[in-house]
């Protein structure tokens, strides 16, 4: 196996990034790479010293919290999008992780990746970056649409909304 810090580069010396809170306020979700291994670990936002939650066993980066706040999402190391169900309110606990998307889109240069390639919209839908030169995907060329007087045209294609 590769050493971490040849995977990882100038991140193997962060221990902990990556955080998003959690749709309730309560969670914190981030990636620790305390072991070397990057994993996805959940702790309280009341109490950020307390039990530590650890929600991966083969590695994960770039948490998120799905739409509903029952799942939370990652990218495992071989750039799968996974899901795992969780249960939280006063405590937190996760279930077994199941792959939800493979790797179909852009995931950065290596394994970890300063910013992430994708998002979770609040109606669910995934926002990501397309992977270029991959078959399976559109062979659209790249393209970047600017929209001015954005509000104008919002009226104008949803009338009588504010």
């Amino acid at each position: 196996m590769t050493h971490p810090a040849e995977l990882y580069g100038d991140f193997a010396v962060e221990r902990q990034m990556e955080g998003v809170v959690s749709r309730d306020g309560r969670w914190l979700a981030y990636t620790n790479v305390e072991s070397g291994i990057p994993q996805i670990v959940v702790v309280a936002l009341s109490n950020p010293s307390g039990e530590r939650t650890q929600v991966t066993s083969n590695g994960g980066t770039t948490p998120r919290w799905a739409a509903n706040g029952r799942e939370l999402l990652y990218r495992s190391l071989d750039g799968t999008l996974m899901g795992v169900a969780v249960t939280t309110g006063t405590s937190f606990s996760a279930r077994l992780p199941n792959a939800i998307l493979g790797r179909t889109y852009y995931v950065g240069r290596g394994v970890t990746t300063r910013g992430s390639t994708y998002d979770v919209a609040a109606d669910g839908r995934f926002l990501m970056l397309k992977q270029a030169g991959d078959p399976s995907q559109l062979t659209e060329p790249p393209t970047v649409v600017v929209v001015k007087n954005w509000g104008e045209e919002l009226k104008r294609l949803v009338p009588g909304r504010r």
